[in-house]
């Protein structure tokens, strides 16, 4: 068999484990249910809050277009809309399920992010066996994190290895977060295409549109796109300022809306607070030392290509990018790795390839340390994963729901007009996307203080006097209260003066209440 052919069933081989590890999560899922009987949520990863948001978007985009937070019973303006979020909304309005909706985008994102960084592997790296070695760290390089992380344990510093970790690894983004993999995949496939441009000088049109898509899907990719293209300018020190203008505008134009939707709308606002977080540095430049070290050695010269220039101004922009934003009070800062691992494990294989001319290690020896900088990490952070899924059914996260509480969410669903939920966090977290109402307490990020919402919430649930309990639900302005299972004290007696009825569902039970007229809320 020739090199070509090796190659050829290398390349399955990489995209097969791709696809495997990038289903980790929602094989488990799945064993779980059938396993266990209970009700799958449809949302595919470790931690159901991000992918309840998605949810509530779809479903709130299919009724009004435009998608508003429902994390919050207080209205807020139908102002926000994605593509990917636009198309699955369209599908729910014609009677597909959100979940399902959601779930078609993971085999888009999982031959999209394969297709976009062989591409880019290609066009960078020209010798068959390196091309494999390169294709098999940028997929799937996590750094050392993941084990620092196994021995620390419960230290004070594990979360911060931990999310270093979970951002720089391609296949975390296929655990329920694929529109930052497909917003990854349009960035990449950006670049190459403006560097196909660049090299021509004449400006085409697909790397402005997936540069704006990027930007539109997840702006953290859109950011990174667009600081990287310039930097490469600077590093080529050419006149092709000329050529860069279309993507650049286009990329812009959906980061302005980002920033026009933070400014104008007090949930987006009130988020980017709750969501922001400080990371030390040195936590992410450890993490990435195994593939950052013979990548330095790429740097010892100049690019020849437009690419070249592109692919050695990603690292330091990403970096740059990280500790600039946090600094400015950004949240999400940590998205800006996701990906990392392609331009460092070009840059790794180059700057091997011009060592090994200068009598440097074996190809044998090569590979044998780049497993060994791969795998371990890997089945690491697989059995993190496991460990993860299996607590969160354990302890009672949306991702997985007993029968008669989904009963209670499709009767809330099916009910006339409008009106918001009073519920616990966890059974909040699945309100929205399930029933297309808002709900007093169920997403840290989306609810307004989200922490003092629950320990109201759990407190009404110890059984508090009438007037107390009472004073409470008026003053949320929700419509119904939904308790999961199992089953808290009766609440019927506490709310007795404003209960119009009471459902029962086995283990959960849902009590209407009487809205007080003089609250205004327009909410579902």
């Amino acid at each position: 068999m020739g090199s070509l052919g090796r190659l050829r069933w290398g390349e399955f081989a990489v995209f097969a484990a791709f696809a495997s590890v990038s289903c980790w999560v929602l094989a488990m899922n799945l064993w779980l249910t059938v396993r266990h009987g209970d009700v799958w949520s449809g949302t595919d990863g470790v931690a159901a809050q991000d992918q309840m948001q998605y949810l509530a978007w779809i479903r709130d985009a299919s009724e009004h277009g435009l998608a508003s937070n429902l994390y919050d019973l207080d209205p807020t303006p139908h102002d926000f809309i994605q593509p990917l979020v636009a198309v699955s909304a369209l599908l729910t309005a014609a009677g597909a399920a959100p979940w399902l909706t959601l779930l078609l985008w993971k085999p888009v994102a999982l031959v999209g992010v394969y297709l976009a960084v062989r591409g880019f592997v290609w066009a960078s790296v020209d010798r068959p066996a390196e091309r494999l070695l390169a294709l098999v760290a940028a997929l799937f390089f996590t750094g050392w994190g993941v084990l620092v992380l196994h021995m620390l344990d419960s230290h004070a510093n594990a979360i911060q290895w931990s999310a270093v970790t979970n951002e720089l690894w391609v296949p975390h983004w296929m655990w329920g977060y694929e529109f930052g993999a497909i917003a990854f995949a349009c960035m990449v496939a950006a670049a190459l295409f403006y560097a196909r441009d660049r090299e021509r000088g004449a400006a085409g049109w697909k790397a402005p549109m997936l540069g704006a898509l990027a930007a539109w899907i997840h702006p953290w990719q859109g950011q990174v796109l667009l600081v990287i293209l310039l930097a490469s300018e600077l590093i080529l020190r050419r006149s092709g300022w000329r050529l860069i203008l279309p993507t650049a505008c286009a990329t812009a134009i959906p980061l302005i809306y980002y920033v026009v939707l933070r400014r104008t709308d007090i949930s987006w606002e009130q988020t980017s607070q709750a969501a922001h977080r400080t990371w030390p540095l040195w936590i992410v430049l450890l993490s990435l030392l195994p593939l950052a070290l013979p990548a330095l050695l790429a740097y010892r010269s100049r690019p020849r290509t437009v690419l070249g220039a592109i692919t050695l101004a990603w690292p330091p922009v990403v970096i740059a990018l990280v500790f600039v934003n946090q600094s400015l009070g950004a949240n999400g800062v940590l998205h800006a790795l996701l990906g990392l691992s392609v331009p460092l494990a070009v840059l790794a294989v180059i700057g091997l390839r011009s060592v090994s001319r200068r009598r440097g290690p074996p190809l044998a020896a090569v590979v044998a340390a780049s497993l060994l900088v791969v795998v371990p990490p890997a089945y690491e952070q697989m059995k993190v994963a496991r460990k993860t899924v299996k607590s969160v059914y354990n302890g009672k996260d949306a991702n997985f729901l007993t029968a008669e509480e989904d009963d209670a969410l499709e009767w809330l669903r099916r009910q006339p007009g409008p009106g918001g939920v009073l519920t616990s966090p966890y059974l909040g977290a699945a309100v929205p996307g399930r029933t297309g109402r808002a709900t007093y307490v169920g997403n840290s990020f989306w609810t307004p203080d989200f922490y003092a919402r629950a320990i109201e919430f759990f407190e009404l649930l110890q059984g508090q006097p009438p007037h107390t309990a009472q004073s409470f639900v008026r003053r949320t302005g929700a419509r119904f209260v939904l308790t999961g299972c199992p089953p808290p004290i009766d609440l019927s007696p506490s709310l007795a003066d404003v209960l119009v009825s009471q459902e029962t569902f086995g283990c959960a039970r849902v009590y209407e209440l009487r809205v007080d007229p003089e609250r205004k809320t327009t909410r579902h």
